[in-house]
C-alpha cells in the first residue's frame, strides 16, 4: 500500500504523517492537485518503457495509445510527444485533487486509454509486458498536468508492506 506524506522527510517512523483530509483541504487552497514526487530517468521516458518490456509491446502499445489520443484529443498530442522526451515524470497513478478536477481527469484519460487498451492483443507478451497500457496510463497525467497548466504540489510517498 502507498501513503501520500505530509512531509519533505521520509523515514520508517513519518507513517503516522501520512496525508489526510484536513491536509489535503488545506494543501488545494493553493494548488490544482497534489501528486507523488515525480521520478528522474538518465533516459527519457520513451527509452525507459521501450527498455523494460518487449519491443512489440511497447510498438504497440505506443502507436495505439498515440492513435486514440489523436482520434479524441488531437490538441494533446504535441504535449504527448514531449512528454514522452522528458526525463522525469509523476508516478504511481497517485494524486488529490477537487472532484471537478477529478473528474475531468478520468473523463480525459479513460475516453482514449480504454479503447487503446482494447486494441492491443497482449496475449503473446510476457507477463511484465503485458502491462503495457498501465505503463502509458501512468505517464499520462504529466501530459495532461503540463498541457492544462496545473499548478502542482509535489509529496513524497511511501510503500508499506
Amino acid at each position: 500500500m502507498r501513503h501520500l506524506l505530509n512531509t519533505l522527510f521520509v523515514t520508517s517512523e513519518d507513517i503516522y504523517l501520512s496525508l489526510d483530509n484536513e491536509n489535503v483541504v488545506e494543501k488545494l487552497k493553493n494548488v490544482d492537485i497534489l501528486l507523488c514526487e515525480h521520478i528522474t530517468f538518465n533516459s527519457t521516458l520513451e527509452e525507459q518503457i521501450k527498455n523494460s518490456i518487449q519491443p512489440e509491446a511497447y510498438d504497440c502499445g505506443y502507436n495505439k495509445v498515440r492513435e486514440a489520443l489523436i482520434t479524441a484529443y488531437p490538441e494533446y498530442v504535441n504535449v504527448f510527444d514531449y512528454v514522452m522526451g522528458l526525463h522525469y515524470f509523476y508516478p504511481c497513478n497517485m494524486f488529490a485533487t477537487t472532484w471537478s478536477v477529478f473528474d475531468e481527469y478520468c473523463q480525459w484519460l479513460f475516453s482514449f486509454i480504454i479503447p487503446a487498451a482494447r486494441n492491443i492483443d497482449v496475449s503473446g507478451y510476457n507477463a511484465y509486458s503485458k502491462r503495457v497500457i498501465g505503463f502509458f496510463a501512468e505517464r499520462m497525467m504529466t501530459v495532461w498536468v503540463i498541457k492544462k497548466k496545473l499548478k502542482v504540489e509535489e509529496l513524497p510517498y511511501i510503500t508499506v508492506e
